[in-house]
């Protein structure tokens, strides 16, 4: 326990997020599901990027048995790379994770975060991989879900865009259904010089799709068509915050 506790530690952020009936553990115990930074090196322009050093491989899980408070270890729930964002379908039945690509401020967009589709195991609280696709933008930093568990939002931090992506009903991911580049800038020259979207999600009538944007100092609102999947802008578009 000490080793894991170590790794978990010293990643940059931690995502839990719960899982209910379907992924339910025997005698009222949850799963909770852990992202983290497994490390990530690669050099471009003979300039070397990437977050250090990690023991962590991946996505992990713990049993959280609610009438006590106490959480198991956590096991290793799937391998994958840089999985900083979490979230889970409405029915439970799956798990969809952003891996994020060590470029925190931008391009070049061949390499390019991507989002993996994962199906949890009721028994065990492991995953299956059902299949991956691009996220579209660097630095995908957060992801969410529609109310009705038909489309992902992301976020992506680094090339300022946010996009959307169809999920089938096998909870495989689809094709890419919109994307929005987000335009603009605010007073901070070390950070604001350019947009950086940094949370995404739905209105609880599903009806529009909020964005929280670091690099402009906005809130954006995207009317959202529940059906085709597509974003567009409202009026007024934003609030200044």
């Amino acid at each position: 326990m000490r080793q894991i506790r170590s790794t978990l530690c010293v990643v940059i952020a931690f995502v839990l997020a719960g899982a209910a009936r379907p992924a339910m553990a025997q005698d009222n115990d949850f799963f909770v599901y852990v992202g983290t930074y497994t490390g990530f090196k690669w050099v471009h322009h003979s300039k070397p990027y990437g977050f250090g050093e990690s023991h962590s491989k991946g996505i992990y899980v713990s049993r959280f048995h609610a009438a006590t408070g106490e959480l198991s270890e956590p096991q290793l729930a799937a391998e994958v790379i840089n999985p900083s964002f979490l979230t889970i379908s409405p029915n439970h039945r799956f798990l969809y994770a952003v891996s994020e690509d060590p470029l925190s401020l931008g391009p070049p967009l061949d390499h390019s975060s991507y989002v993996s589709a994962f199906a949890i195991d009721p028994a065990t609280g492991k995953l299956r991989l059902l299949n991956t696709a691009p996220a579209s933008g660097t630095s995908t930093c957060y992801i969410s879900m529609d109310r009705t568990g038909k489309y992902v939002f992301m976020a992506n931090f680094g090339s300022g865009s946010v996009s959307v992506i169809r999920v089938r009903t096998d909870g495989s991911l689809g094709e890419l259904t919109s994307f929005i580049q987000n335009v603009g800038h605010s007073v901070d020259r070390a950070i604001q010089t350019e947009p950086h979207p940094h949370w995404i999600g739905p209105s609880p009538d599903n009806r529009f799709v909020i964005v929280s944007d670091l690099g402009m100092d906005k809130v954006l609102i995207f009317r959202f068509d529940a059906e085709t999947g597509v974003l567009s802008p409202p009026d007024p578009p934003f609030a200044s915050v």
